[in-house]
């Protein structure tokens, strides 16, 4: 009797020594009391993240840097101009040319400033002509009159050229402008730190009322 009571004994010892199994972290309950998965935890630990800060419209993604003075070029802004405010962070300068009695609107001039980029000279003489028609059927690019100059180590390249203007009124819409006698006076600036593009558009007769004072701005930045 006394073997028995020993080995019951024994036997509830050993029981009572034995550590309890871990919970499984996987199904580990929450303060709710209902387990939590690893999918829970990565989704709550993301919401938890800072938002990033919105990034303002027409602010280029990635923080591009602002446009620099031009490397010592000179805008200046020419009399009876009036400037404004850029209507995006790719415009360096911009112009209201105010119109002629007769035009129903005015002229604009823009300094565009692509941080680096806007292709070559070639192919912003081929866009640009590819703006206008020529209403007796010829090509606008031999309408145009392109020239070049190399200036202190600049090299401009000029477009002159007047026809009905047709180019997208948004890009990639599909819906063109049609206006008749329009004219542009352009510029392509290669320098150290350009290229810098500079383009005014308008009714040919307050475009012709301003020629002489692009001419005088052009030849500021020189």
């Amino acid at each position: 009797m006394s073997r028995i009571v020993s080995f019951v004994s024994l036997a509830l010892v050993l029981a009572c020594s034995q550590a309890p199994q871990p919970v499984s972290s996987d199904s580990a309950p929450s303060a709710s009391g209902h387990a939590t998965s690893a999918s829970d935890t990565s989704e709550a630990t993301a919401s938890e993240q800072p938002a990033r800060p919105a990034v303002p419209k027409g602010v280029p993604v990635g923080g591009a840097p602002p446009a620099p003075s031009a490397g010592g070029l000179n805008f200046v802004e020419q009399a009876g101009w009036v400037s404004e405010t850029p209507a995006s962070s790719l415009r360096h300068r911009q112009y209201k040319l105010p119109s002629v009695e007769g035009d129903d609107e005015p002229g604009e001039l823009v300094v565009f400033y692509f941080h680096g980029g806007g292709g070559t000279a070639a192919a912003n003489i081929e866009r640009w002509c590819g703006m206008f028609a020529q209403d007796d059927g010829t090509s606008s690019r031999e309408a145009a009159v392109v020239t070049e100059e190399e200036v202190d180590g600049m090299k401009l390249t000029h477009l002159d050229l007047t026809g009905r203007y047709i180019a997208e009124m948004n890009p990639g819409e599909g819906v063109r402008h049609n206006k008749p006698e329009m004219r542009m006076l352009a510029t392509i600036v290669e320098c150290s730190g350009g290229p810098y593009y500079i383009k005014a558009v308008g009714p040919k007769a307050t475009m012709d009322r301003w020629a002489e004072s692009y001419d005088a701005f052009i030849d500021a930045l020189k």
